[in-house]
């Protein structure tokens, strides 16, 4: 919630307000809920994230049969959630606060042969009706553009891939679904429809149609967040000086050689035809940048004539 705002749930006796109890005294504080409709629009996806599983957990008892059936029917949803949690930790609180150093995306493992392709369609019969009934009636009660958005479920298209033979392959290749031609999009869209009707080798997550590679960037970008970071103009050229210092990315523009130090830092995307650089690489130059005696050797001036907060 903003800050100065009152939680607490009041009634008015005539020209005054006085604070609603609970059954021990207290005041009563506004549920997740109540939170959510003034904090966020009636059709914002990450508010009908979160009632979907206010709603749920309503439905669903402390031990359960199947909640393994239940948890994978539902892991676009989690996946979402804390990605939309993570998100608003960093927009309210900074990056320092960030879960990405302890989470992880899990990788669900399962045969792509035609029986466990039905098997996975077919989860949803495994559940108590009173959840099935709430799943299906939840989704029905949502816009199409609450269902198609990432913030509402996450989903990712799985296609196996052989390397180019360039260099170290990564396991995951990320692609930005705006990045895709028209083709491809349509293309992708009949492999949607068609993947669990078929023995394909494509295996679909849930209902939406965007995969991003949120954490790294090309240089303008990367230049971008570090001048963000240092409260000091820093442009593409400044983030090439200390690249090359570092020995990372390209040897030359546009060349897919890379130079020494590059692993683990930046990475060839064939989805864009350029090197991309990992949050890590950027987080690296942010600490090396607010020592003065980096700062001053790369650009032959002091930081903080810039007004930048140095490292000692």
């Amino acid at each position: 919630m903003r800050e100065n705002k009152n939680i607490y749930y009041r009634k008015r006796r005539g020209k005054r307000f006085f604070y609603v109890k609970n059954a021990d005294g207290t005041n009563r504080i506004w549920e997740l809920g109540k939170c959510l409709k003034e904090e966020l629009k009636e059709n914002d996806p990450v508010r009908v994230n979160i009632e979907f599983f206010i709603g749920l957990r309503n439905h669903v008892e402390h031990s359960i049969d199947n909640d393994k059936v239940l948890l994978k029917v539902t892991s676009p949803q989690a996946h979402a959630c804390i990605i939309n949690y993570e998100k608003n930790l960093i927009e309210r609180f900074g990056r320092e606060f960030s879960l990405r150093g302890q989470l992880r995306i899990p990788i669900f493992v399962s045969p792509l042969d035609p029986g466990h392709i039905r098997e996975h369609r077919d989860l949803t019969k495994d559940l108590p009706k009173d959840i099935h009934d709430y799943l299906t009636g939840f989704k029905g009660g949502i816009s199409p553009n609450v269902q198609r958005s990432s913030a509402y479920a996450y989903k990712l298209y799985l296609i196996p891939y052989s390397g180019n033979g360039n260099g170290p392959d990564m396991a995951v290749t990320f692609v930005k679904y705006e990045s895709l031609t028209a083709e491809m999009k349509n293309h992708l869209s009949e492999i949607s429809t068609n993947a669990l009707e078929e023995n394909a080798v494509v295996v679909v997550k849930s209902e939406v149609q965007e995969v991003s590679n949120r954490e790294r960037f090309l240089p303008k970008a990367a230049a971008e967040i570090i001048s963000g970071e240092l409260k000091v103009k820093f442009g593409v050229n400044d983030f090439t000086v200390y690249r090359k210092y570092k020995q990372v990315g390209p040897v030359t523009g546009g060349s897919r050689v890379l130079m020494n130090n590059s692993k683990s830092f930046c990475f060839y995307d064939d989805a864009v035809n350029k090197c991309v650089y990992d949050r890590s690489f950027i987080d690296l130059a942010v600490k090396d940048l607010r020592k003065e005696g980096v700062y001053k050797k790369l650009f032959g001036k002091s930081a903080k004539d810039r007004g930048m907060c140095l490292d000692e």
